[in-house]
């Protein structure tokens, strides 16, 4: 019983201290950080973060399985190598929790805890918490009418969680979305369940004529690390609201 009240106490401490950088009223965070403190890079669901540093923070992770990769960081390195991988793995999170996320450099392990941010470096050294909003950059997406809810959406990604590779993820999504309306949103939260942007590109493609607000879907290259990607649906975006005029 104690136990149970601690740990209570502990994610009720988690979601007060967490509002002050994560500003979310759905979603969690995660604060990633190697055991011998070196810097490193971070990719959650292939979206790549530029900056590195021994600890770095995301926060407004929608709540479901994400794919966390660490790469070890060197010095005029444009951006992760395979070859620099530490870590590759799915870490579950849920609405208001935040989880420390600590990877073992040595075995490839992470050791996941949930509780508090730690108190925040406020220096100017190379070791300052990096803390991001997950997120897309440019104008906030709507809600839109006549659109299949938020709970029935949280419904499909539950099937889609029990999917292991990205092309059985977008076959199943294919299955329940072919007679629904989406948002562009909608769209983008989606993209979260991906692993690949090639996957996240294709299902764009295909939820094109599903979706109400198509003068927002740019929006959704924000959701894409890769740049051959982004002018991939780019160019898609263009070819299709051509045809439209």
């Amino acid at each position: 019983m104690n136990l149970r009240i601690s740990i209570l106490s502990a994610v009720f401490f988690c979601i007060t201290t967490t509002t002050s950088f994560a500003q979310t009223e759905e979603g969690g965070a995660i604060r990633v950080t190697l055991n011998d403190h070196t810097p490193f890079r971070l990719v959650v669901d292939g979206r790549v973060y530029k900056k590195h540093g021994t600890s770095l923070t995301v926060g407004n992770l929608p709540r479901g399985k994400h794919n966390i990769q660490v790469f070890a960081y060197y010095p005029g390195s444009p951006r992760p190598m395979r070859r620099d991988l530490i870590y590759d793995g799915r870490i579950k999170i849920h609405d208001n929790e935040f989880l420390n996320v600590i990877v073992n450099v040595n075995t490839g392990d992470a050791k996941i805890i949930v509780g508090t941010p730690p108190a925040q470096d406020n220096s100017n050294s190379v070791g300052n918490d990096d803390i991001y909003n997950n997120k897309p950059k440019g104008p906030e997406l709507q809600d839109q009418p006549h659109t299949i809810s938020q709970d029935e959406l949280n419904n499909i990604q539950k099937q889609v969680n029990d999917q292991l590779t990205d092309t059985d993820k977008e076959k199943t999504l294919q299955s329940l979305l072919k007679k629904k309306q989406l948002s562009t949103k909608q769209v983008a939260q989606i993209f979260t369940w991906f692993n690949f942007d090639d996957t996240k590109v294709d299902f764009a493609k295909w939820a094109y004529d599903h979706v109400v607000d198509t003068q927002s879907y740019s929006a959704l290259e924000n959701g894409l690390s890769n740049d051959n990607a982004r002018n991939e649906l780019h160019k898609y975006i263009g070819q299709r609201s051509g045809t439209k005029m």
